[in-house]
């Protein structure tokens, strides 16, 4: 989980987005295998079967 991604909000349908430099941003963090370490955090999540 990539936490405070910034995103943009329509005003017309209220749908979210991110611009393109963010979404390159997060393909950065990705392909790099969140190089660097240590999280900021870490949660515990319920996981369901489909």
């Amino acid at each position: 989980m990539i936490r405070d991604v910034p995103a943009m909000i329509c005003t017309h349908c209220g749908e979210d987005f991110i611009s393109d430099a963010t979404a390159r941003e997060l393909d950065r963090i990705r392909n790099t295998g969140f190089a660097g370490g240590a999280s900021d955090d870490q949660i515990c999540m319920p996981v369901f079967k489909y």
